[in-house]
């Protein structure tokens, strides 16, 4: 580098680490700018332009592995707006099933629901442990068809049982349901139960679903015995393998005036 002031050139590549360091603190800023290259005099256009770093899912992703392989780690949980992934739910699956084999925990929500995405998107990524969907219905939307095979599955904001039927929560497989306010009637939720009694939803402990009110009696008439417990109002009943679970329904308030929350629990 020349240095003016001094009138000769100065070796400063050729120096070791700790000197160099030395000598670029002191350094005059200004001394580094070329003064005929200031101003901006043409522009090199780039034959493949990559958007991934305007693309925050994209952007997002290489950060993710970026990180997980410094701290050597998986991702554990994720969550997405609907509304910034529409499209992009495949892919993401795709990214994800391809660098590890489980997901923890994810969380979906948004106005819009694409069914096949969202079926996709599960189907591809096994979630182990907790599961959010909350959507703020707006359109009307295919049904989902996916198994749940996570400990807790919760569902708000979704009422139509022509998205999720009870023909797919008989066939989950999770410790704790709970679903938000839902159109399913006596005949429903005595498929349920009594697919319960012959032996599906096995590791079930909690089913919870707001519903319209209900007649409790007309339910089930097999293997059931009025409980009085805490749960003022409950039913006992028990599956062919003898395992004891109550249910009954009381009012939330969080709720329209009409409903009632049904409630199921298993006991150990």
């Amino acid at each position: 580098m020349r240095r003016e002031r001094l009138g000769f050139r100065f070796p400063v590549l050729q120096l070791p680490m700790v000197p160099l360091k030395q000598v670029m603190q002191n350094w005059d800023l200004y001394e580094l700018l070329n003064p005929r290259n200031q101003y901006l005099n043409r522009i090199t256009p780039f034959e493949h332009e990559s958007d991934d770093w305007y693309n925050s899912l994209n952007l997002n992703k290489l950060w993710i592995d970026y990180l997980c392989t410094i701290y050597k780690c998986d991702v554990t949980s994720i969550t997405l707006g609907s509304n910034l992934c529409i499209g992009k739910f495949v892919s993401l699956s795709s990214w994800l099933s391809g660098r590890q084999k489980s997901l923890k925990k994810c969380v979906i929500f948004g106005l819009v629901l694409d069914s096949k995405e969202i079926s996709a998107f599960l189907d591809n990524c096994k979630i182990t442990r907790y599961l959010l969907i909350d959507r703020q219905q707006s359109l009307k939307i295919e049904p989902i068809h996916c198994n749940f095979q996570m400990d807790v599955l919760e569902i708000h904001n979704v009422t139509s049982t022509d998205w999720l039927s009870i023909d797919t929560i008989l066939t989950s497989d999770c410790i704790q349901i709970m679903l938000g306010n839902f159109e399913f009637d006596e005949t429903d939720l005595n498929r349920f139960l009594k697919e319960w009694i012959n032996g599906s939803n096995q590791r079930l402990k909690r089913f919870r679903v707001i519903v319209k009110d209900l007649n409790l009696e007309v339910l089930t008439t097999k293997n059931v015995d009025q409980k009085k417990l805490k749960l003022k109002g409950g039913y006992d009943i028990r599956n062919n393998k003898g395992v004891l679970a109550t249910f009954l329904k009381t009012p939330n308030p969080k709720y329209p005036i009409g409903t009632v929350q049904f409630d199921m629990v298993v006991w150990e």
